[in-house]
């Protein structure tokens, strides 16, 4: 048998034979029944244009459980030590539902092992035409999972049929077709992919993106620990005719690659707890969960499936981590993560229940806020975000995240990196009416602070990220955006996680909106631990950008200009009112707000009720959007080192010295002056 390729031949080992055989009610001209399912399986789903007239013949009337029962019988010839259960029964089915399936479940429940299968029979099928991608995390973990299950199954069908293609190239980890001349073409095969370096490392985007073939299959085992945007970076695979994207993995969260892959097209709060498989439509295509407690084993021990979980390593995981560990959860139950589950700074659960993405509805004028994060290459990037604050219906504060603008990185002669970052930043904010002192930027490390007093002014918020938490001083007007019963260095065990987690506390209190999909994904991923300082208080920390990185594959830059804006809104004397109980409102509202809080106390409980009570009605800690939506918006002041070619103008008499500073919505003159500052034209 051969398959012809551009003007290459490859041909793999098949006896002919002349006497055919019967199969399906008509005589093939094969000597192996295999041979003739894999003819069939070529032509799926479209047999109906199939060149081949039997095959459009046995399959003019097939429907879904005809192809099920031809895949299923089909693997059984290929690999005869395979076991079918009702868990791979499933996986053969929605393989052939959707080219874009998401599989999670629990641990051992044989994902990896039937996918491997499909997606050799279906390179079998075809293999002049066909390309595969089988991926795993680094490339030590890829030779133990997916790819090693692809060898093995692979040497165990050429014992059965040695007339099937491929040829093991350990160097270019994979199995490819060998031409006439003995070299594999590595272009038409099944590859491995690893995408962690064996450094640790995140590598970036994915290495056979550019592969082209007339059909490509791409298998991602353990999708929840790939890199971020993997499944995005799949885009360019899928301008081929024909792609199918499969990815594998135990629940983790619901923001990671598997979890974006399996999301329900009605959200995940759609989605409750189960403990049967079940499917479920996703925005891409299907979904599968396999959950620990619908086990093919059930009750049986000794188990009846070698290598499937069993009821009984469910129950010792249950008792050595707990119901609540992530342990039990993710790979003894194969559960769909909860928002209890996940040690994140805002997960998607609380994004949606607290409507923080929702459009804002302000009933009163706003006041405009912006936040810098710079970068200066090196995989950052240079994010600045626009929050509006003004009041709601009810006269609470309510912030609106307006924007988040990707500020370009150049080098210029005419400019320094770092003044062409503060020269866009400022033109950014004087479109929207926003003086300096309501604009902030991430002095951690950076560079940009004097150029920012040079370009802009002196007067722009610096926001340091590092150090110790820092407490509030009420005697020069500084406070917390939401009022908590213990300060900051208490609650805190570095200034990082002050910082960021404030934007956590001001989604809780349900007075946030216009949260980006950029901003609430890099939050869900951002993790928090709890940490012992002094060796006896416990206190929180987020992780570094660094660790986040590692993971990700980029940093939480649109998270932190949203967190430097709110930081600035501090600064600037905006207040929200904290979380209260239903039972804090009817104390609060029999209680006179002149009450004497040294007396009439029963309990430590009652004195910190009455303590955050009397916070809360003073009026430093009422919403401050009145007051802040009063401050004008001055020019900025004169600068006598910002040179003459970039300051944004107005000449009011052509030919002479007569110059005024521009008006904020002169947005084209501001473009103007920073293509003169960058470029000179």
């Amino acid at each position: 048998m051969t398959g012809q390729l551009g003007s290459v031949q490859y041909a793999w080992n098949r006896k002919s034979t002349t006497k055919g055989i019967v199969r399906y009610g008509l005589t093939w001209s094969a000597n192996d029944p295999l041979s003739i399912d894999l003819q069939l399986i070529r032509e799926f789903p479209n047999t109906a244009r199939s060149d081949n007239p039997q095959v459009r013949e046995v399959t003019s009337s097939w429907n879904l459980d005809d192809w099920f029962a031809l895949f299923k019988s089909t693997i059984s010839l290929t690999f005869p030590t395979y076991v079918h259960q009702k868990w791979s029964d499933l996986i053969i089915r929605c393989w052939l539902e959707s080219n874009y399936l998401g599989i999670m479940g629990a641990a051992s429940s044989g994902k990896t092992y039937t996918a491997a299968a499909l997606t050799l029979l279906e390179w079998y099928a075809d293999p002049a035409n066909t390309f595969g991608i089988v991926s795993s995390t680094s490339l030590p973990e890829l030779k133990r999972r997916v790819l090693g299950v692809v060898f093995d199954l692979h040497r165990e069908a050429k014992e059965q049929h040695d007339w099937l293609p491929g040829r093991e190239v350990r160097a270019e980890n994979g199995i490819y077709l060998v031409a006439h001349d003995g070299l594999p073409n590595l272009r038409r095969g099944i590859m491995g992919l690893a995408t962690v370096s064996t450094s640790g490392e995140a590598m970036k985007g994915i290495r056979g993106i550019g592969q082209k073939a007339p059909k490509m299959i791409h298998l991602a085992d353990e999708l929840q620990l790939m890199t971020a945007n993997f499944v995005g970076a799949s885009a360019n695979l899928a301008a081929n005719a024909k792609y199918s994207l499969r990815g594998l993995g135990n629940p983790t969260s619901i923001d990671d690659e598997l979890g974006k892959l399996c999301e329900p097209v009605a959200g995940w709060n759609s989605m409750g707890e189960s403990v049967v498989a079940r499917t479920w439509k996703t925005r891409s295509g299907l979904a599968l969960q396999l959950p620990g407690m619908d086990t093919p084993n059930e009750n049986s021990d000794p188990p009846k499936y070698i290598g499937i979980l069993t009821k009984r390593f469910i129950a010792q995981t249950l008792a050595r981590f707990g119901e609540s560990d992530i342990r039990y959860r993710c790979f003894a139950l194969g559960a769909i993560p909860s928002s209890s589950g996940n040690m994140v700074v805002a997960d998607r659960t609380l994004v949606q229940r607290m409507q923080a993405a929702t459009t804002p509805e302000f009933s009163g004028p706003v006041t405009r806020f912006a936040g810098l994060d710079p970068a200066f290459g090196g995989g950052d990037r240079c994010i600045a975000s626009f929050a509006s604050v003004g009041p709601d219906r009810d006269g609470q504060t309510l912030i609106a995240l307006d924007t988040c603008v990707v500020i370009p990185v150049e080098v210029s002669p005419q400019a320094t990196m770092e003044e062409a970052i503060s020269m866009a930043f400022r033109l950014e904010c004087e479109r929207r009416g926003i003086p300096p002192q309501r604009a902030g930027y991430d002095a951690t490390f950076s560079s940009i602070a004097s150029a920012l007093g040079r370009v802009w002014s002196v007067q722009v918020v610096p926001v340091l990220f590092s150090g110790l938490p820092v407490d509030p001083d009420p005697s020069l007007g500084e406070g917390e955006l939401t009022i908590q019963e213990f300060l900051p260095s208490q609650r805190f065990g570095k200034r990082v996680t002050q910082i960021v987690w404030r934007v956590r506390e001001a989604i809780e209190t349900g007075c946030v909106r216009g949260l980006t999909e950029d901003v609430a994904i890099e939050l869900s991923r951002r993790r928090w631990r709890v940490i012992a300082r002094t060796g006896v208080v416990m206190k929180m920390d987020v992780e570094p950008k660094q660790e986040y990185h590692l993971r990700h594959g980029e940093s939480p830059d649109f998270s932190d200009s949203l967190a430097v804006t709110l930081e600035v809104m501090a600064r600037n004397g905006v207040r929200l009112r904290p979380i209260r109980s239903d039972r804090d409102e009817e104390i609060i509202a029999s209680t006179p707000i002149h009450v004497n809080l040294a007396r009439d106390i029963d309990s430590a409980e009652d004195e910190a009720l009455l303590r955050r009570m009397q916070r809360t009605q003073t009026p430093s800690a009422q919403p401050q959007f009145a007051t802040v939506a009063g401050i004008p918006s001055p020019k900025p002041p004169p600068n006598t080192a910002w040179v003459h070619e970039t300051r944004v103008r107005t000449v009011a008499n052509p030919g002479t010295a007569d110059e005024t500073e521009a008006e904020p919505a002169r947005a084209h003159e501001a473009i103007r002056s920073l293509n003169r500052f960058m470029h000179g034209y």
